[in-house]
C-alpha cells in the first residue's frame, strides 16, 4: 500500500496524477507514482463515510505516501491521583484503571514542563533537580505533597480542579497560579528564570493548541468523558477535515 487517498471525483483525481510529470511533482509523489501497479476504489455513501474508512486505513496500513493519522501510538494520557496531601501525576501511552485520565495528546514535553513547574512551586528545594528531570523526554511520574488550604476569605481553587480543567482546555487558569511563585522570586539567577519562562511557554501553547482544540473536538461530538482512546480521536479528526473540506466547496459555489 503506497497511499490512501479520499475523493469527490475519482476520475478527475486520478487524470491529474496521470498528466503530472516527475519533474513538476513534489519529490515524495514522485517516487509513489513510478512505483504505483494497481490503483483500487471504494464508493461510500457520502463524505463522512470516506472519511472514517479513510482514517481506518491510514491507522490500518501506514503507507509511505501519509503522515496525518498513521500514528495514533505516539499520543499520550495524563493521569492523576489525589490522596490525603499528596497529589501524583503520570504520562502513559494508555490509561489506567485508577485515577483520573485525560487525553489523547501530543507534545510529550508539555508533561513535563508542567512537572518542572510544580515542582518549583511545592518542593522545598526545587532547583535541586532528580536525575533525568531535564533530558528528553523528561519525566514520566512524579508525587507532590500539597500545601494546607488557603484559610484566606476568598481561597484558591484546588490545585486538583485547576489541573483538570487545563487538561480539559476549559482554563487556563493554572498557567496563572504557576506563574506566581516567578513573579514573587527576587534571587534567581538569570539563567533559572530563562528556563522557567520557557517552561511556562510551552505550556501555553499546549493548552493553546493542543488542550483546547481537544476540548472542542469532545464538545463538538458530544464526548463527556474526559478521555477517548488515540483511535478513536483520529477518526473524529478524519470527520472534522471531511466536515471542513465540505464546507469550503460550498463556499466556493
Amino acid at each position: 500500500m503506497l497511499y490512501v487517498g479520499r475523493a469527490t471525483n475519482l476520475r478527475r483525481r486520478l487524470a491529474a496524477y496521470r498528466n503530472l510529470s516527475p519533474e513538476n511533482a513534489p519529490p515524495s509523489l514522485a517516487r509513489l507514482l513510478s512505483r504505483v501497479v494497481e490503483i483500487r476504489w471504494q464508493v461510500t455513501p457520502d463524505v463522512h463515510a470516506a472519511g472514517l474508512l479513510e482514517a481506518e486505513l491510514l491507522q490500518r496500513y501506514r503507507p509511505p505516501g501519509n503522515r496525518l493519522g498513521t500514528h495514533p501510538e505516539s499520543r499520550w494520557f495524563a493521569g492523576m491521583w489525589v490522596a490525603a496531601d499528596r497529589l501524583t501525576l503520570t504520562r502513559s501511552a494508555e490509561p489506567l484503571a485508577t485515577g483520573e485520565w485525560f487525553g489523547p495528546f501530543t507534545r510529550r514535553h508539555a508533561f513535563a514542563a508542567l512537572l518542572r513547574c510544580l515542582r518549583r512551586t511545592f518542593h522545598p528545594h526545587p532547583f535541586d533537580w532528580p536525575l533525568g528531570w531535564w533530558a528528553p523526554p523528561g519525566p514520566t511520574r512524579a508525587e507532590f505533597v500539597l500545601p494546607p488550604a488557603n484559610p484566606d476569605p476568598v481561597p484558591q481553587a484546588p490545585w486538583q480542579d485547576l489541573l483538570r480543567s487545563f487538561w480539559l482546555g476549559e482554563s487556563a487558569a493554572l498557567l496563572d497560579r504557576l506563574a506566581e511563585p516567578l513573579k514573587a522570586a527576587t534571587n534567581l539567577p538569570h539563567w533559572e528564570v530563562i528556563l522557567w519562562q520557557q517552561d511556562l511557554t510551552v505550556l501555553t501553547n499546549f493548552y493553546r493548541y493542543v488542550t483546547t482544540r481537544l476540548g472542542q473536538i469532545r464538545h463538538r461530538f458530544h464526548i463527556c468523558a474526559p478521555h477517548i482512546s488515540a483511535a478513536q480521536l483520529e477518526q473524529l479528526l478524519a470527520l472534522q477535515r471531511t466536515s471542513t473540506e465540505a464546507r469550503r466547496r460550498l463556499a466556493r459555489t
